[in-house]
């Protein structure tokens, strides 16, 4: 029987390799079936709506997994490496807030919240530090995943 990590994990999945919105939908419903505050199921809502070119939803979804986020951590711990699975939602939803920040003008906010990940996880996994020289340069988020990534 699958749980909610195997749908959010299934939605992803049906995302890069066939672009199906619909079936990432409903799979990451399934999983808020299970667990209404399920952060990575809002964080992937946020990431499809996005590739639907719905920044509004998308924006959404992603502010309610940075709550959720919010309320799980009254102060943020000294540590929250990406390597431990349960640390993912969180850093997810924090860089998404983040982003939108940067893409919003809000570049204090963003810039504080790119800190704070990189404090969190020193490894970056997430590529922040990438983020930030962004945001130093007067770029947008995109430019990141565009360069980085050989896209557009």
């Amino acid at each position: 029987m699958k749980d909610k990590y195997d749908y959010y994990y299934d939605a992803m999945d049906a995302l890069n390799v066939g672009r199906a919105f619909l079936l990432a939908k409903q799979l990451l419903k399934k999983a808020l079936k299970e667990d209404p505050e399920f952060i990575d199921a809002y964080n992937g809502l946020a990431v499809v709506h996005e590739d639907e070119d719905d920044s509004k939803k998308a924006r959404e979804f992603a502010e309610i997994a940075y709550k959720l986020t919010k309320k799980e951590f009254k102060r943020w711990p000294e540590e929250m490496e990406w390597g431990l699975m349960e640390n993912r939602p969180y850093l997810r939803a924090i860089c998404n807030k983040a982003i939108y920040f940067h893409e919003d003008g809000g570049l204090d906010k963003a810039e504080k919240l790119y800190r704070l990940l990189l404090k969190l996880n020193p490894d970056d996994n997430q590529g922040v530090r990438y983020l930030l020289a962004a945001l130093y340069e007067k770029q947008a988020p995109s430019i990141v995943d565009e360069r980085r990534w050989g896209g557009e």
